[in-house]
């Protein structure tokens, strides 16, 4: 018996496929095997070290393909759109600035109403600047260079809030937006 191994574990690139919905029309090797946060998870052998592993679909697809683990400090990533896809052919390694710039240049990170809110809470939780020290620039009459001095931040970050760049309570297209008394929809 192997103990600790799964019997049914993925060896092969026909093996990873045979785990899909295979697409004739898109070439889609649709995942309808386990998932994390949406996103295919696959348990496969290495083809190098034989030890069974758990990782993202799509690096299982390109390591499985090349027969050899991806270089250091490179990742798999999907360039077809589709977040179930492990098809190979769909599937480009490279570093994390070069998944973000193909992201980029595609526009798949552009206008992303989860993305943007993550994002505004995540620089919200990284900001020097409180809710209430926001209150207190947009009131007040000082100069921005005083005000910059004062919290320990830059002009430009003064300037920012107060036209409304940073710390926006509302939402220009309708989307939900996160306050300090949380998540509302903008009217």
């Amino acid at each position: 018996m192997n103990k600790g191994k799964r019997l049914n574990s993925i060896k092969t690139v026909e093996d990873l496929m045979g785990r899909c919905v295979v697409d004739d029309l898109t070439g889609h090797w649709v995942w309808k095997g386990g998932q994390s946060q949406g996103q295919p998870r696959a348990y496969w052998i290495h083809p190098v070290t034989g030890l069974e592993q758990s990782s993202h679909g799509r690096r299982a697809a390109k390591v499985l393909e090349r027969g050899a683990d991806l270089p250091k400090g490179q990742r798999a990533y999907g360039t077809c759109g589709n977040p179930l896809c492990v098809n190979p052919e769909h599937v480009a390694v490279g570093t994390r600035k070069q998944e973000c710039a193909f992201h980029v240049k595609q526009g798949t990170l552009r206008n992303n109403p989860r993305r943007k809110a993550a994002t505004l809470i995540s620089n919200r939780a990284k900001s020097k600047l409180t809710m209430q020290d926001v209150e207190y620039i947009r009131s007040s009459p000082k100069l921005g260079t005083d005000l910059a001095k004062e919290f320990g931040v830059s002009t430009t970050a003064i300037s920012n809030v107060r036209i409304g760049r940073t710390f926006r309570t509302e939402a220009a297209n309708g989307f939900s937006v996160f306050n300090l008394s949380g998540w509302r929809n903008a009217a």
